[in-house]
């Protein structure tokens, strides 16, 4: 049965619950075996390999040092062997007495590629690389975009009926999606950091921008693109500001009115940003936060 049945997302469900069944019946009926799975849902938060094991630990679902003889470690990327929010995770696996590592993929990030695994190996840990490559890949693609392009990894969902359109009519709201492709929507929300609409999308469905029917444990941030400031501050999601934080997306015109607009909405609760649009190039510049 799927996780999302329980109202967590399939990510985080999927390695909590994997994590507590192996550990548990290995527990039972092979103790010198030992088993990390790590799985490195970012939008869900970032659960190190030191962080996996010393919990563990504490709990009493493993005894440290592991048997020397009977220990591998399963993780879907390369751990660190530099200082960050955790501290490194390739001495902790060392001194956990993990003697085989098998690795997905290599970090990208400069401050790892590659030094984690020479660590592993410089230590006398039997290392394997590339084992479901490509599931990892796709597993860590918002880590990987942020590390190889500097930015967030975006994601598009929209709705269209069978003849290609969004709408019965410009200025309709028009539910085109049922129940199951609803609950795959509010999946996605639970795992994302921040949605993002148009300011046509707000006026015309009101749509309240939370994670519904999903368990979340963090704020969402919600981000509309209004270049005129048409967003009323009357709108649902400004109800809703105890969910997240509510960024509105515009060009600073200069217009009174506009600023006036403007106002209202910080009133209401929003964050406006006001970015400069190049005359002529019919662009706008990117907003730095």
């Amino acid at each position: 049965r799927g996780f999302g049945e329980y109202g967590f997302p399939e990510s985080h469900a999927a390695s909590v619950a994997l994590l507590a069944y192996v550990t548990s019946w290995l527990r039972c009926h092979h103790p010198e075996v030992f088993l990390c799975a790590m799985l490195n849902a970012q939008p869900m938060g970032f659960y190190a390999p030191a962080t996996l094991i010393e919990d563990g630990a504490r709990q009493g679902v493993i005894t440290l040092p592991i048997d020397v003889n009977h220990s591998q470690w399963d993780c879907t990327l390369e751990p660190c062997a530099h200082t960050g929010r955790t501290g490194p995770c390739a001495p902790r696996v060392v001194d956990a007495g993990i003697r085989r590592a098998v690795i997905a993929v290599e970090d990208p990030n400069p401050r790892v590629r590659g030094r984690g695994l020479q660590y592993l190996r410089d230590h006398g840990v039997d290392v394997q690389v590339g084992v479901m490559a490509e599931e990892a890949a796709r597993l860590n693609r918002p880590f990987f975009t942020y590390i190889q392009h500097g930015r967030p990894f975006v994601t598009l969902k929209a709705a269209l009926s069978l003849d290609g359109m969004v709408a019965a009519r410009r200025g309709e709201r028009t539910p085109l999606t049922g129940p199951e492709t609803n609950a795959l929507v509010h999946q996605e929300r639970a795992e994302v950091d921040a949605l993002a609409v148009g300011s046509e999308t707000v006026l015309v469905d009101d749509p309240l921008l939370t994670v519904r029917g999903v368990y979340r444990d963090r704020p969402l941030t919600r981000v509309i693109f209004d270049r005129r400031l048409r967003t009323p501050a009357t709108a649902r999601l400004f109800s809703t500001l105890d969910a997240g934080p509510v960024v509105v997306i515009s060009t600073d015109s200069g217009d009174a009115a506009v600023r006036a607009r403007g106002e209202a909405l910080v009133a209401a609760g929003a964050r406006v940003e006001c970015v400069q649009e190049p005359a002529g190039s019919g662009e706008v510049a990117s907003p730095s936060f």
